[in-house]
């Protein structure tokens, strides 16, 4: 029934149509026209504002962490076996250790290296391999030339010499590949005989250690200078030259405070910003919020309990981080309610209350947080401190009306210049037309809620 709505506007401007002259002045078809939009338009805002998963739009995320005492190094993954928390996605691999030298200034130490970090544009881990040049990694060489200009091949050695050559993926940006995922051919022609199937066996256990940074394709200009031979000798830029790295290897580099810090694996990449807290290190995730939970389920009468652990229990309202072993018994109880973190079940006294660490506070939103922080708990994971936020995941009423108005005002645009130029078309045809596809949209937005509603709510509700 709630979607009729959004056809009665389209239905009145054909009445309005056929009830006057049929040779109706183009501005009068244009008002008629625009204001029918304008009314399905607010029909299908105020059906998808008014629907009870849009009031419930908050979002519990995993923001950042930070060392729980002062001038102690921060540590992101290593070994389960040690006492560390691992990456946003669950991943404990590269490990990373962040310390403080003073001025801004920050030393980080990279190893069991199965991503590559990156600050202002600049890899801070992995070798290199400068265009003709070889390097050396546990037996093996590579080296990359250029291949018709715009190709990168890279040729491979063992001590016996050539193995093969392959082609390194280049494009707009950067990314990072799996060394085994690139040398098929070279593993098959190796096999075709029995002298090389030994050489294929010890090439593909070196090669699954082993990550390629591939980075940006060299611009225009640089391409241009290299084929015409200007400055063929002068040696690319850093943002330019691939890269080779191994789960062995370790790296230290050091970075400016202010500096965009982002860790890039094969399929994904987290950003973040190093913070100093009264001395206390920590790292502050950039959204997209890859670890992230919808809240425990409103309850009328008290505040509903969370667990924060690493793993959940039987009947647990739980949100999970990524801890090690040896943290696994960390469980912390937060209470939560009405989209904001609260000090403790004050309806239950019995159940507990929050760390020392996490009253009930606001913290001015960062850069990051913007305006959609509504609270804001820090727990104590010993040798941590973790930071979640309570967040608005949709825009508000303002919000939505702006962007309305906007989509709106781009079509009245659209329609008064397509009007205003084709002055020999049927006007009633085209704003006609125009109208009948601005519906369908609407309805594409708002049939798009079926994606988060039951389907009897969808049927039986609309």
């Amino acid at each position: 029934m709630l979607l009729m709505l959004l056809i009665l506007p389209l239905l009145i401007f054909c009445v309005l149509v056929l009830a006057t002259d049929v040779r109706l002045y183009r501005n009068q078809l244009m008002v008629f026209g625009l204001v029918s939009s304008l009314l399905s338009g607010v029909v299908a805002v105020w059906i998808v504002r008014t629907n009870p998963k849009w009031e419930a739009s908050t979002e519990i995320a995993w923001t950042g962490l930070e060392a729980d005492t002062a001038g102690a190094p921060l540590k992101i993954g290593g070994s389960k076996q040690d006492k560390t928390m691992g990456w946003p996605d669950g991943a404990f691999a590269p490990q990373l250790t962040i310390t403080a030298l003073g001025s801004g200034q920050y030393r980080l130490q990279i190893a069991r290296q199965a991503a590559f970090l990156v600050a202002a544009g600049r890899a801070l881990n992995g070798e290199p391999i400068p265009d003709g040049k070889q390097v050396t990694s546990g037996g093996y060489r590579m080296s990359w030339r250029r291949y018709y200009v715009l190709q990168r091949r890279a040729t491979l050695y063992d001590e016996k010499g050539p193995l093969g050559e392959f082609t390194i993926p280049s494009s707009g940006r950067d990314h990072v590949l799996p060394l085994t995922a690139l040398i098929d051919t070279i593993i098959i022609d190796l096999r075709k005989t029995q002298a090389g199937a030994e050489r294929a066996r010890m090439l593909e256990l070196w090669a699954s250690r082993h990550w390629l940074f591939s980075r940006q394709r060299e611009g225009i200009f640089t391409l241009l200078k290299h084929v015409l031979g200007l400055g063929s000798q002068a040696p690319l830029p850093d943002k330019y030259i691939p890269r080779l790295t191994d789960d062995t290897r370790q790296d230290i580099a050091e970075i400016n405070a202010n500096e965009v810090v982002g860790v890039m694996w094969q399929a994904r990449s987290q950003q973040f910003n190093i913070t100093n807290t009264d001395g206390r290190i920590g790292a502050e995730w950039q959204a997209p919020w890859v670890r992230n939970s919808p809240p425990p389920p409103k309850s009328e009468t008290h505040p509903i309990g969370m667990v924060v652990g690493a793993r959940a229990l039987p009947g647990d309202y739980a949100f999970t981080l990524p801890l090690s072993d040896r943290m696994s018994n960390i469980r912390r109880r937060m209470f939560f309610s009405e989209g904001h973190f609260v000090e403790s079940d004050k309806a239950n006294p019995n159940r507990g209350t929050l760390s020392r660490y996490a009253p009930d506070f606001r913290r001015k939103a960062t850069a990051a947080l913007g305006n959609r922080l509504l609270s804001e708990i820090t727990l104590d994971a010993e040798p941590y401190l973790v930071r979640l936020n309570s967040l608005s995941d949709m825009p508000d009423t303002v919000g939505v009306a702006l962007i309305f108005l906007v989509a709106w005002g781009a079509f009245a645009t659209a329609c008064y210049l397509y009007l205003s130029l084709r002055e020999h078309e049927n006007p009633v045809i085209l704003m006609g037309t125009t109208c009948t596809f601005w519906t369908f949209l609407l309805f594409r937005l708002v049939l798009a809620l079926r994606y988060a509603e039951d389907v009897p709510f969808v049927v039986e509700g609309w």
